[in-house]
C-alpha cells in the first residue's frame, strides 16, 4: 500500500529575521542614550515638527543651503581632533580678535527723570581705533596675556605682530601652568601618553597662517633666477635651458610640507596650534563688545 509523503517545506522555518537600516540604528542608539526623550518614534517626532509651525515638501522649488564636502570633512577633522585633546587631558585655549575705539560709550544711559541728571559724554570723538586679541581658557579670559595696541582701520592684526604675541604668550603659558618635557609633549602629540599639554585654538586668517622660509613655494612674480635658487636649496634637480613656467611646475610639484611660523614659536615652549575653519567664537565677541 503506498504511503503518503509529508509536504516538503520550502524556505525558513520560524521567525524570520529582522534587518534593521543605518537610520533604524542610529535612532534605537539616540533612543537608548537619552530614554527620557519625549520622542521616541518618527511619527511622534512629526506630530511636533508640524505643532512648531513645519511643513515637510519637496526641495525641487525651495532653495535650501547645502555645505560643501571640504567644509563638512574640516568640521569632521577640527572635532575629532578635539575629542581626542580633551581625552588626553589637555588644556585648551580659544584666542581671537576683535576692534573698538578708544573713547567708544554707551549712547543711551540710565538718568533720573525728576532731576535730569546723568553721566556726562567724557569725549567728543571716537579716537584711536584699537585692536584686541585675548585667549579663552577653562577659567574665562587669560588676563595676563590680552594683548591691546593701536591699528589702522583696515586691518586688526599683522603677521609680525601676532608671531610676537604668540611667542609671548606661550612663553607665559608655559611658566604659569608649569612645565613639561619634549619627550612627553611629542607622546602626547601622537597620542601615546598622558598628562598636562596645552592647545591654543585659533581661525584661518591670513596672519595665523604665514609659512616658514623653508616651506614658502616660488610665485609666479619671482624672477627666473629666484626659482632656481629655491630648487637648488630643496635639492631639486634644475633641468638644462628649462623655461621659468617649466621651472615653477616642478617647483609646486615637490613643494615641502607646511610649517606655519606661529606653529613653530609655540612649539619652542611645547604648545600646540589647532586651527579651525569656521569662526565659532564670533557669537562670544558679539555678546562681550560693550562690556
Amino acid at each position: 500500500m503506498p504511503v503518503a509523503k509529508p509536504s516538503r517545506k520550502s524556505g525558513h522555518v520560524g521567525a524570520s529575521t529582522i534587518v534593521l537600516t543605518d537610520d533604524q540604528k542610529e535612532n534605537i542608539r539616540i533612543l537608548g542614550d537619552d530614554p527620557d526623550s519625549p520622542i521616541r518614534s518618527v511619527t511622534v517626532l512629526w506630530r511636533w515638527m508640524k505643532k512648531l509651525g513645519f511643513a515637510y515638501k519637496k526641495t525641487s522649488k525651495v532653495i535650501v543651503l547645502l555645505d560643501s564636502p571640504f567644509n563638512m570633512a574640516t568640521r569632521a577633522r577640527y572635532f575629532a581632533k578635539s575629542n581626542e585633546l580633551r581625552n588626553n587631558g589637555t588644556l585648551i585655549f580659544w584666542q581671537d580678535e576683535t576692534w573698538c575705539n578708544q573713547n567708544e560709550e554707551k549712547t543711551f544711559i540710565w538718568i533720573d527723570r525728576d532731576t535730569g541728571a546723568s553721566r556726562l559724554r567724557q569725549s567728543t570723538g571716537k579716537g584711536k581705533r584699537l585692536a584686541i586679541s585675548a585667549l579663552m581658557g577653562p577659567s574665562g579670559f587669560h588676563a595676563s596675556s590680552i594683548d591691546i595696541f593701536e591699528c589702522n582701520e583696515d586691518y586688526n592684526m599683522n603677521s609680525a605682530h601676532f608671531l610676537t604675541w604668540i611667542d609671548r604668550t606661550a612663553s607665559l603659558l608655559r611658566k604659569e601652568l608649569g612645565k613639561i618635557s619634549l619627550l612627553s609633549f611629542s607622546l602626547l602629540f601622537l597620542g601615546l601618553g598622558k598628562g598636562t599639554k596645552m592647545i591654543l585654538v585659533i581661525d584661518n586668517a591670513t596672519w595665523h597662517s604665514r609659512l616658514t622660509n623653508d616651506t614658502t613655494p616660488p610665485k609666479r612674480s619671482w624672477r627666473k633666477e629666484a626659482i632656481i635658487r629655491w630648487l637648488k636649496s630643496h635639492n631639486i634637480v634644475v633641468p638644462e635651458k628649462a623655461v621659468k613656467a617649466e621651472l615653477l611646475e616642478i617647483a609646486l610639484d615637490n613643494l615641502p610640507p607646511k610649517k606655519y611660523e606661529i606653529d613653530e614659536a609655540a612649539k619652542k615652549y611645547n604648545v600646540g596650534i589647532l586651527r579651525y575653519f569656521f569662526n565659532f567664537s564670533a557669537y562670544f565677541w558679539s555678546q562681550n563688545e560693550y562690556l
